[in-house]
């Protein structure tokens, strides 16, 4: 019988206690002899060293993982505090990473090399500095709504740059993106947290070009794990939500499955006829119909040829 997340915190606590009564700094050794005398299965016994890890005041005993924050757009990222908190017992560090308020009409004009070329490229920088300053360390990424098409931007560009996990959140990375054929695919597992009320990814589909729904309705492949869960596109921040699916992915590469996985219903039809039409297509072709027929500047061309 699994144990649950209280009775892991619970015994986690009772070895704390025990390495704090013996001399000297704990150690390594020491936590997995107090562990191994319980007798659990292995992928608990995992568990519970990281928890017994987090509560001890010895930073050399976490990981040599290294965790980098991605951010989305008009916002100034409030998020990433709560994960830098929640995150960082259970690793050698988080990085947040901001490119700057980067807002709507930035994030909609499709001429990518204006706009946004600016933050993947101070993305990509940042992480190639990141890995070649710690070379022996796991770099693994978190990124939301506009930072998880920077991360396939740069994943797609660079292929030196070289991922241990990768969680997305609020994704709006077309659905067809190949991670299969991916050189660089993150090795240690990928995840994509999906909020069944985020609307805004098929928004940023059918408004403009180079996005997708892929944190609406999932990516589809096995290549990538999709996680849906009752809530909107900035729902996944919450202290709860962080230990029960991301601590778990990022520092133990398990997959929790979320309920609402089995629960979920069809999206309306009022979104699928939005896809469907294609507004970015329709309306300008639309426009330029009216134009071309009752401007009288067109009527005046009509007439020269």
């Amino acid at each position: 019988m699994a144990l649950s997340d209280f009775d892991l915190e619970q015994l986690a606590d009772q070895i704390v206690a025990k390495l704090n009564q013996s001399n000297g700094v704990p150690t390594i050794a020491a936590i997995t002899m107090h562990i191994g005398e319980l007798g659990f299965p292995a992928e608990e016994e995992e568990i519970l060293g990281r928890m017994v890890i987090a509560k001890t005041a010895n930073p050399t005993l976490r990981p040599n993982h290294i965790v980098m924050l991605v951010h989305g757009i008009r916002t100034n990222a409030e998020w990433q505090g709560i994960a830098v908190k929640e995150l960082s017992p259970y690793c050698k560090r988080v990085v947040p990473i901001r490119y700057g308020f980067f807002d709507l009409i930035s994030f909609w004009f499709p001429m990518t090399f204006l706009f946004r070329w600016v933050p993947v490229g101070k993305v990509s920088d940042e992480l190639r500095a990141l890995i070649a300053n710690n070379p022996t360390a796991h770099v693994s990424v978190v990124a939301h709504s506009f930072g998880t098409y920077i991360i396939s931007k740069v994943l797609k560009k660079h292929f030196d740059i070289r991922l241990f996990r990768l969680l997305l959140c609020g994704a709006i990375i077309p659905t067809n993106f190949d991670w299969l054929r991916l050189p660089n695919k993150p090795r240690g597992g990928l995840l994509n947290d999906i909020g069944l009320s985020d609307r805004l990814p098929v928004m940023a589909e059918i408004s403009t070009w180079g996005y997708g729904p892929s944190g609406t309705y999932g990516f589809g492949t096995g290549e990538i794990h999709d996680n849906f869960h009752e809530c909107g596109h900035s729902g996944f921040f919450t202290t709860e939500h962080l230990k029960s699916y991301w601590i778990p992915f990022l520092f133990g590469g398990k997959i929790v499955v979320s309920p609402a996985n089995e629960t979920r219903k069809q999206p309306a039809y009022g979104w699928e006829i939005l896809r469907l039409i294609r507004p970015k297509y329709t309306f300008p072709a639309i426009a330029g119909g009216i134009w071309y027929f009752a401007s009288p500047i067109s009527g005046f061309l009509r007439s020269l040829f």
